[in-house]
């Protein structure tokens, strides 16, 4: 079993296991863990790349749902037409 610095347990005892924390919350997280004398760097390239992922398809489904909404509202605007001229 492996056995953790004082400063270590210190640090994981601010951190939830598991939460999912916004931007601004994790930098304020990290703020407080920090305890190197350098300044520390953090990689969060996986974490905005993830989000603007999200955020595509986001507006991917919206536009194909504008566009499916638009498709229906043609065909029911041509049934319509057809039942009166028949």
């Amino acid at each position: 079993m492996a056995k953790f610095g004082k400063k270590y347990q210190d640090a994981a005892k601010l951190v939830e296991a598991g939460k999912a924390y916004d931007l601004a919350e994790a930098i304020e997280v990290v703020k407080k863990t920090a305890t190197a004398k350098f300044d520390e760097s953090v990689d969060v390239e996986k974490i905005v790349e993830t989000q603007m992922m999200i955020e595509a398809v986001r507006s991917a489904i919206t536009r194909l749902n504008a566009e499916e909404r638009d498709i229906i509202e043609s065909q029911r605007q041509s049934d319509i037409l057809h039942r009166f001229i028949t």
